[in-house]
């Protein structure tokens, strides 16, 4: 696999996931509706846990764009919290088939991206 190659399924990734974010419901969904009881330090400590989640797979993403393998391993940590988190927290609600699509793939689309710098051909280019 060629750099190019994987700097283009790394840029799929980021269109898929902006497509993620563009689909998700409006905060009036009834999945949103806890965030309304935090008290104030519960509302800090979410606000900050999801930016520190959000700051690791972008400096994960942009170090995979520049082939460094503490760029993948960020990134695998940093996706794997996301999706838990978002598995646990943000469950039920009502989805567009669209929506539903993307949200089923992004976990895969992640889970090939590890698997080709960690065990598939881009694995030559992170090393």
């Amino acid at each position: 696999m060629s750099g190019l190659e994987f700097r283009s399924a790394l840029f799929g990734y980021i269109v898929l996931a902006c497509a993620d974010v563009y689909f998700r419901a409006a905060p009036s969904d009834s999945r949103f509706e806890w965030l309304r009881r935090l008290s104030r330090w519960q509302s800090v400590l979410f606000v900050t846990a999801s930016v520190a989640t959000l700051l690791a797979v972008g400096v994960g993403i942009l170090g995979m764009f520049l082939f460094l393998t503490w760029g993948a391993v960020i990134f695998m940590v940093g996706v794997l919290v996301a999706e838990i988190g978002n598995a646990v927290l943000f469950r039920g609600g009502t989805r567009t088939r669209l929506a539903s699509a993307v949200n089923y793939l992004l976990p895969m689309y992640e889970a090939s991206l590890v698997y080709l710098v960690f065990f598939g051909p881009a694995r030559q280019l992170f090393q």
